[in-house]
């Protein structure tokens, strides 16, 4: 229970007021930073601060606990395009199509980013 109630809180904190580094400090008291939803959300909040180093290792970390955890494949693919690696990114969106389809939200959602031209900022 300490643990989901702390996710919870973290992950509000990232997604309802946008505190990436608030969201990151309660993440990692939480001892379970090799959880791939931990993983991903502090890769993701780091990637939010554009602390791209960072948000790599992390998203790296998460993929290590689950090469399948799917919204990491989307994040990472969106860090990819981020980064101009557009050729990575249709990797993610292959490894997507691979776990869950070409129907669900995480390949709509790193598809239309790749829709989109290069150097234009994804929406998310």
């Amino acid at each position: 229970p300490a643990f989901a109630h702390g996710y919870r809180a973290a992950y509000s904190a990232v997604y309802d007021r946008t505190d990436y580094a608030s969201a990151i400090e309660q993440l990692k008291t939480l001892g379970h930073d090799d959880h791939p939803n931990v993983a991903n959300l502090i890769g993701y909040s780091y990637r939010k601060l554009g602390d791209y180093r960072q948000s790599q290792l992390w998203y790296e970390r998460a993929l290590k606990a689950d090469p399948n955890h799917v919204l990491t494949w989307q994040y990472y693919g969106l860090w990819q395009l981020e980064q101009g690696n557009r050729e990575q990114a249709q990797y993610h969106l292959s490894r997507i199509a691979a776990i869950c389809g070409t129907g669900c939200e995480e390949y709509r959602s790193l598809a239309a980013a790749l829709e989109k031209p290069p150097g234009t900022s994804p929406v998310y």
